[in-house]
């Protein structure tokens, strides 16, 4: 059976911080004795520091885009979603948690993020008002996602690159971004809670899984799809242990594993993990003054209870269905599941039969989680919970009724682990996620266009709404979703570990340099098991090494040996983030100050990570100077000065039409470069003509001009014409008649360029 693949060093190493030649412990040697890490040893301190190294980087990048997103659009998002989040947010600081849910309010969310909107109160209170800082949790959450996509695949078993490239995944992906920055969304702070809750199962810590699987599913509810995992998997540990963890060996006791964790077995684990699970249900729910568990079930099944629907906007194959001509696909309309006599809302519902929608997704529903369960617990171990999760995820969206288009957001995090080891699970996450982000696209950009700082920026949204659009990407998860169910079998769970093991073994060959031959005189030890040296022998040892080096020429190595390193420093999977940044700071160089050395050192060479650093940087530049270089549409600050004189001297150029400079402090080269800017990129040539086919009296053309009040924040840029009989405006743009108003007698026009009227 294939086995995940060791991590353990196989060869003892010097257990002294160098050079230490007074100690008096022992050291198990592997060869000669050297100072610092050589060619041939072990590379794994390198590797710890650029793996953190290059996270931290990758996670700066990912907040700085992030953030330049939050800036160039202001309050994006869902109109009445944000409202609702700054309203909660302030009230929770005003007045408390207790009674929040007896407040004559609408609340549709359960206690879990709740808290975090009353820190958002608190922080926004300081800085004079909330705004933004409501997108704060989320945009920090998502690096939080690709932070735990990259330990967790390396915990997996998964090499270095695919380890980086699982959270690239997570940080790049549209639908996180899209839905933490640009609608203001909250889908990620709760996964965060399912992927700890899944890594604490990884680690036999039943008790620590159920209580963050309950704080994820207390934060969005359909977040819960890991609890029937937790159960099986505690179940089949605690009475059948023989394989309880699957194709793998049991985990490696953790440092922050208490006795009692680690020695408990049986039964009492069932109790136990039961309890954990329930405990912060209450606790969370206790402040607000929500019974439990009533009052919480209630609250539960209220939220879902708002949208009798077969589909709230999710493009699964329930969209595709039509009651009366009405349908998600068909005309984006909605569809009723249950006949809801309150509210005349669902006089009439779509069944199966007889059987209403909402039961069949339910009963399916149920059978899909059922199945999964059984299966994951047969088999226990990582990839099968993982896969199982992620089958899970695609379930929620694709098989009951009354899921919304962002449902499927886990799977982000979770396809990302499995796309970075297995180019078919690759495959399936991209064609996913492009699935998902149109679904997310088009409902906010499309489908609900009046909302502050959204536009339909690609242009593509009626396209992707379309019918075959949904049918489209309907289909895709639908498909990857029964790929995904697949992958549970045992032969698929051998392959994909066959995968882990080969993207790791690749990585370790690309990553070990050759070793390094001994020299002839160099004394090696006929069994590196038992070969120590003492504290007082150390330097003995060192100088006879060097004196044999000296006086005998290099020779090839006898088989096997391969020069000592030093131990690797603790990683962060094993310390934590902090941890590790703590003991980076605290620890001692090992190599002596080289600065006076390297004064007159030349220059370097151009490699890779410079390339790819210039790529990013100018990304990120080019994206903050050109995005929406063409607003705001009037001038502004020193635009009236220098590009009103570059339009003086190009009308003297060009008609010859003599202007007093009007900005004549500074020199004229700029101005001259913005006046032939003007001429190559301008527009302001004459490129077609069209017959209006009235009597034009008089016209006057009104620029593009910025006002607040509207939804797109663009106003003007209309053709006013008089012509004697009425007033007729047309958009520039699309060259349509907007306005018609029948004034006789109109003969002329004017327009104020300060309160933008026409008269």
């Amino acid at each position: 059976m294939p086995r995940r693949p060791s991590r353990a060093r196989s060869d003892p190493v010097l257990r002294c911080p160098p050079p230490h030649r007074s100690s008096t412990r022992t050291a198990p040697l592997t060869g000669p004795v050297s100072g610092e890490p050589v060619r041939g040893g072990s590379t794994a301190r390198t590797a710890t520091r650029d793996d953190v190294g290059g996270i931290l980087l990758l996670l700066a990048l990912a907040l700085t885009f992030r953030a330049i997103i939050a800036y160039l659009l202001p309050g994006s998002g869902f109109q009445v979603d944000l409202d609702a989040f700054r309203f909660w947010a302030g009230d929770l600081f005003r007045e408390g948690l207790g009674g929040f849910y007896e407040r004559p309010f609408f609340h549709d969310y359960t206690p879990g993020y709740l808290y975090v909107l009353w820190l958002v109160g608190a922080v926004g209170s300081i800085f004079g008002g909330i705004g933004d800082l409501i997108k704060v949790p989320p945009m920090l959450a998502d690096l939080a996602l690709a932070y735990l996509a990259w330990s967790m695949a390396l915990e997996l078993g998964a090499g270095r690159r695919a380890a980086r490239l699982a959270a690239v995944l997570v940080a790049v992906n549209p639908v996180t971004w899209f839905d933490s920055v640009v609608w203001g969304q909250v889908d990620s702070v709760g996964l965060v809670f399912l992927l700890l809750g899944m890594r604490e199962l990884w680690r036999d810590r039943p008790e620590r899984a159920a209580v963050l699987t309950v704080v994820g599913a207390m934060i969005k509810p359909q977040l819960g799809i890991l609890v029937p995992i937790v159960a099986a998997v505690t179940i089949r540990r605690a009475l059948w242990p023989a394989g309880g963890h699957g194709d793998e060996d049991a985990p490696e006791r953790r440092r922050t594993t208490t006795d009692w964790e680690w020695r408990t077995r049986g039964s009492i684990r069932i109790l136990t993990t039961g309890l954990a699970g329930l405990l912060p249900s209450i606790l969370l729910s206790l402040p607000f003054g929500l019974s439990w568990p009533v009052g919480l079930v209630e609250q539960i099944f209220k939220t879902a209870g708002g949208y009798p629907y077969v589909s709230v906007n999710a493009w699964n194959p329930w969209a595709l269905v039509t009651l009366n001509g009405t349908g998600v696909a068909e005309n984006r309309g909605w569809v009723c599941d249950m006949v809801v006599t309150e509210g005349a809302r669902c006089s009439q519902a779509f069944t199966i039969g007889a059987i209403p929608a909402v039961i069949v997704g339910t009963v399916l529903t149920l059978a899909v989680f059922i199945a999964v369960s059984v299966l994951v617990a047969r088999r226990p171990d990582r990839r099968t919970i993982l896969v199982g999760l992620a089958v899970l995820a695609l379930a929620f969206f694709v098989v009951p009724t009354r899921v919304h288009e962002r449902y499927l957001f886990p799977f982000v995090a979770l396809g990302a682990i499995l796309a970075a080891v297995s180019v078919r699970w690759l495959i399936a996450y991209l064609a996913s996620s492009a699935a998902t982000f149109a679904n997310m696209y088009f409902v906010l950009t499309t489908l609900y266009p009046n909302n502050p700082s959204i536009d339909d920026w690609l242009g593509i949204g009626p396209g992707i709404g379309s019918w075959t659009g949904v049918a489209i990407a309907a289909a895709i998860q639908a498909g990857v979703f029964v790929f995904a169910f697949s992958e549970l079998r045992r032969s698929a769970s051998w392959r994909l570990a066959r995968e882990i093991e080969a993207g790791a073994s690749a990585a370790v060959d690309d990553d070990l340099a050759p070793p390094v031959a001994a020299r002839s005189g160099d004394p090696v030890p006929r069994d590196p098991g038992n070969a120590t040296v003492s504290g007082a022998g150390f330097g003995a040892v060192l100088a006879a090494a060097s004196a044999a080096g000296l006086a005998s020429p290099a020779a090839p190595a006898p088989p096997g040996s391969v020069r000592p390193a030093w131990d690797a420093r603790p990683s962060s999977g094993e310390i934590g983030l902090f941890g590790w940044l703590r003991d980076r700071i605290g620890e001692r160089p090992i190599r002596p100050d080289r600065t006076a050395g390297l004064e007159h050192e030349g220059g370097g060479r151009l490699d890779r990570l410079d390339v790819w650093l210039i790529v990013v940087l100018a990304a990120v530049l080019l994206t903050g100077r050109i995005w929406r270089l063409g607003e705001p549409y009037q001038m502004h600050f020193d635009e009236v000065y220098h590009p009103r004189t570059a339009t003086e001297f190009l009308q003297f150029w060009r008609y010859g039409i003599s202007h007093h400079v009007y900005e004549w402090t500074h020199p004229h080269l700029a101005k001259y470069g913005m006046a032939l800017g003007i001429v190559a990129w301008g527009e302001d040539r004459t490129d077609e003509t069209s017959d209006l086919g009235v009597a034009i009296r008089a016209a006057v053309l009104e620029p593009r001009w910025d006002d607040a009040r509207s939804n797109s924040r663009v106003a003007g840029d209309r053709l006013w014409i008089a012509t004697g009989e009425e007033l007729r405006a047309y958009d520039l743009a699309t060259r349509r008649l907007e306005l018609a108003l029948p004034i006789p007698g109109a003969v002329a026009v004017s327009l104020d360029k300060v309160t933008h009227r026409v008269a």
